[in-house]
């Protein structure tokens, strides 16, 4: 066995794993910028974040989510998803990353083929500006329905009647009138992990068991954990578990830049596994509000471990 592996659940207070204890809502949590802004650097672009509060819809990544404690007054809670980030990350990445996290939307008859910044069950939003279309050639009428056909990842896209709920220069939102059987799956299946990272939290250092010797712990809904090791100011070591799975990533020795999956802690998993872990950690990560630098570096490993398997 892995020096460092362990059975879920296990609480062995030597153990380098934290305990499984995501039942509890535990630890100090700071609702603030989305992980979008940390890792891609989008702080600069206040334009769309304004715009989006401004026409009601919920921030994009740009933007600050609101303060700590504060309850989300939504019935339906709304995802950030990726928005043009080859620029920064070049292809390999971004094509993963929009597989997972990014989405588009046409707004039939009405010359919009654009990208989808927040998504619910209840509706989404677009961005609706560009240079070579600007919005003021479209003549939106408040509560007026549009036909749409939504792409969501890499799934098939579905045709939905959307009302127009709000919009302005630079956003456009629309409430779902009747989604289809296939609509309600796309969606479901798009924002299954993506709503778990919405609800982890970090966990404060207080509830960990003496001997733990990690530095940072998220925790969430349906057993979902990842557990940081820093060394020298760079993640050099993670477990990412979910459900009964754990899936470990390591530094490749003397190269905190480059990371691959743990071989020998991971050789109980399925061939599959790691490809289907690393995704759904990458697509829950994008989501952590407060995680800060921690998840940042969590997310570009990731990233990269995913561009690999592709």
């Amino acid at each position: 066995m892995h020096p460092m592996q362990f059975k879920c659940g296990e609480l062995d207070e030597t153990s380098r794993c934290g305990p499984m204890l995501t039942s509890r809502r535990l630890g100090n949590f700071n609702e603030s910028m989305s992980i979008f802004a940390k890792l891609f650097g989008l702080k600069s672009d206040h334009s769309v974040s304004s715009a989006v509060s401004s026409a009601g819809a919920s921030a994009v990544s740009t933007s600050t989510a609101g303060t700590a404690g504060k309850p989300d007054p939504r019935r339906f809670k709304r995802v950030n998803l990726v928005v043009d980030v080859a620029e920064r990350l070049g292809p390999q990445s971004a094509q993963v990353l929009t597989q997972i996290a990014g989405a588009t939307a046409k707004v039939l008859r009405e010359n919009l083929d654009a990208p989808v910044v927040d998504l619910s069950h209840n509706g989404l939003a677009l961005r609706q500006y560009t240079e070579s279309s600007p919005s003021a050639l479209r003549p939106w009428v408040i509560g007026q329905s549009y036909d749409l056909e939504v792409s969501l990842g890499q799934s098939p896209s579905f045709q939905v009647r959307g009302r127009l709920a709000r919009f302005n220069e630079m956003i456009v939102a629309f409430e779902f009138e009747q989604l289809e059987v296939d609509g309600h799956v796309n969606v479901d299946r798009f924002l299954d992990a993506k709503l778990v990272g919405l609800n982890m939290r970090a966990v404060d250092r207080a509830f960990f068991h003496a001997g733990q010797d990690f530095d940072f712990w998220y925790s969430g809904p349906r057993d979902t954990n990842f557990i940081l090791w820093f060394k020298n100011s760079q993640l050099s070591l993670a477990q990412v578990q979910v459900g009964e799975k754990v899936f470990w990533l390591k530094s490749q020795a003397g190269d905190l830049a480059t990371w691959e999956p743990d071989p020998e802690a991971n050789s109980k998993l399925e061939p599959s596994d790691p490809r289907k872990l690393a995704s759904f950690a990458l697509d829950a990560a994008l989501q952590i509000r407060g995680g800060g630098e921690p998840v940042a570096a969590l997310v570009k490993h990731l990233t990269s471990i995913c561009s690999q398997a592709a």
